[in-house]
């Protein structure tokens, strides 16, 4: 059972961030948003203000969550329906927020008909570009088994496995996806050729914890264990002995340094830890949960230069680390992971500038072609993100938003199992007219 983390003064401090961010992030979108996208647009907008009407118990807020959403599909280029289908970069984005507040309602109604489609949409998806979890195959997967049973949702999974089996390479004892289109700038500068990407977001982690979540989903299992014991013993092979516990590259290539990632959901330590934790829950490999708790419990002692976070988003910030380490105490009840997660919301918190950014808080992201500290609503790398974790720290709500990290399960369950009655946010009986008073 999942349970608030914070307590006293920090509680306190969580609350009423999460107030002023739930005035700040947009609730709207205008006709002319260039940004309509889970990452950083409308969608992961809607996505934080669902789970804030959740927590309130709020139908008002609710409603006015299922109009963004309707309006966002009203604005969406007709050009793109439905063949840009990346999860975090596109449509499939939208389709995946709208069934999972709605689950079976009559906003998740209308995606029925797009959910036929989900076989065919397997063979346009590019395969030199990865399988990812962004923008790829497991990104439309994880679509599919939020959609399990529905019409479509088996048989894409299938195919999905199936185009896995068939790109997996094998290197030594174990068997990795490379990629030979860079995802972005800073992998151009590291590669120049094939490589293999290690992170959730864009690798093998992400991969991993994807085709456990099938396997315990009862698909093609005897293809999923074949791909899954060798996947999981490639990504262990490529630890470093940095003199703290086990930690990881960002990348794998022949020629390229083999230093030790950040430390984030999206690359490092934290994120693989938290993706091998849920494909052993899924699996019931207690071998694998072992590993994640000795990989988790090796980053604990980094310090912040060390760990390189400098901002508080979900993504790779002291939000994301916070809540990684909130799923390992509510999965395992181990007090060190309790400590390590109040320890980054903390962080967080220290990191808002009150009357700066949204809520306080600024990203550091590009603008205008440079690095910068920069205004960000968004999901990923914004402050919906942030709410979202730490709506989890204080609620009793199981943050089911995070099957979009690839930390929880399992499938087809929408936060639906958390009502607004109770997945309400107490509020010790000073609760308002909607919930909770200063949400």
């Amino acid at each position: 059972m999942w349970g608030p983390i914070l307590e006293g003064d920090l509680r306190e401090a969580a609350l009423s961030t999460l107030q002023e961010l739930s005035a700040q992030v947009p609730s709207e979108s205008t006709p002319d948003e260039g940004n309509l996208f889970l990452g950083g647009g409308a969608v992961g907008r809607a996505l934080f203000h669902g789970y804030v009407a959740l927590a309130e118990g709020s139908a008002s807020r609710h409603l006015a969550t299922r109009r963004l959403l309707r309006h966002i599909l009203d604005a969406w280029p007709a050009s793109s329906l439905p063949w840009r289908i990346q999860l975090y970069r596109d449509f499939l984005g939208l389709a995946w927020v709208s069934v999972h507040l709605d689950p079976g309602g009559v906003d998740a109604g209308p995606w029925e008909e797009f959910d036929e489609l989900l076989p065919s949409l397997v063979a346009m998806l590019p395969k030199e570009s990865g399988f990812d979890l962004v923008s790829g195959h497991v990104g439309l997967g994880t679509y599919a088994l939020e959609r399990l049973p529905g019409a479509g949702a088996e048989e894409c999974l299938a195919r999905i496995v199936a185009e896995l089996d068939a790109s997996a390479r094998r290197e030594g004892r174990g068997l990795a996806w490379p990629r030979t289109a860079p995802e972005g700038s800073w992998q151009r500068q590291v590669c120049t050729g094939e490589y293999v990407d290690l992170g959730v977001a864009h690798g093998v982690a992400g991969i991993i914890a994807f085709l456990a979540e099938v396997r315990a989903a009862g698909i093609e299992t005897r293809q999923t264990s074949a791909l899954l014991d060798p996947a999981v013993a490639w990504l262990l092979d490529q630890r470093i002995d940095g003199g703290e516990g086990p930690c990881f590259p960002a990348l794998a290539a022949p020629g390229i340094d083999r230093a030790p990632s950040r430390l984030a959901w999206c690359y490092g330590d934290a994120g693989i830890a938290g993706a091998l934790l849920h494909a052993a829950r899924c699996t019931g490999e207690a071998s694998w949960e072992r590993e994640a708790i000795d990989i988790a419990r090796g980053s604990l002692g980094w310090s912040p230069e060390r760990s390189r976070v400098v901002d508080a988003t979900l993504c790779h910030g002291a939000a994301g680390l916070a809540h990684i380490y909130n799923r390992f105490f509510q999965s395992t009840r181990l007090e060190e992971f309790h400590g390590a997660a109040v320890a980054w919301y903390a962080r967080t918190l220290g990191l808002r500038r009150p009357g700066q950014g949204v809520g306080g808080f600024l990203a550091r992201g590009e603008a205008e072609g440079r690095m910068d500290w920069v205004a960000e609503p968004g999901f990923l790398i914004g402050a919906a993100g942030i709410g979202l974790g730490l709506l989890a720290a204080v609620s009793p709500g199981e943050p089911a938003w995070d099957r979009l990290l690839l930390l929880s399960g399992p499938s087809g369950q929408g936060p639906s199992r958390n009502n607004l009655s109770n997945s309400r946010l107490q509020r010790e009986g000073r609760e308002g007219p909607e919930g909770a008073d200063r949400m």
